[in-house]
């Protein structure tokens, strides 16, 4: 249970890490494009958002398609037990699975910010 709360504080700290830089750099090219409504700030967190979601979501099936980034690495380790490489298998799907969960929720709170600006702004 500790582990999981600990797991999730980490989560949530790096979503916030990435959101904030998420929000500066759309602020940032809004800036040196002169793009200064806020409307136009609006738009480009709704924009990045969704490059962000849509990356995490072509990650998801890039990696069902080639069956895994790491396939190619198992052929080479055809001499270790399969017990060791189903165990590094489902390290590395978890890995694959947090990044790609990260990407979305990321994605979706830079759109919802994206939107809030533009209803209460």
């Amino acid at each position: 249970m500790k582990d999981r709360l600990r797991n999730l504080g980490r989560f949530l700290g790096l979503t916030a890490l990435l959101e904030v830089g998420v929000v500066l750099i759309v602020g940032l090219i809004c800036w040196i494009g002169k793009w200064w409504t806020l409307a136009a700030y609006s738009n480009g967190l709704v924009i990045a958002g969704l490059l962000l979601l849509g990356s995490g979501v072509a990650g998801i099936f890039s990696d069902v398609k080639m069956g895994g980034s790491d396939a190619i690495r198992f052929s080479s380790m055809a001499f270790r037990a399969v017990s060791d490489r189903w165990a590094e298998r489902r390290q590395n799907v978890a890995q694959e699975t947090h990044f790609t969960v990260l990407l979305g929720v990321v994605g979706i709170v830079a759109i919802a910010l994206g939107v809030a600006v533009t209803a209460f702004g």
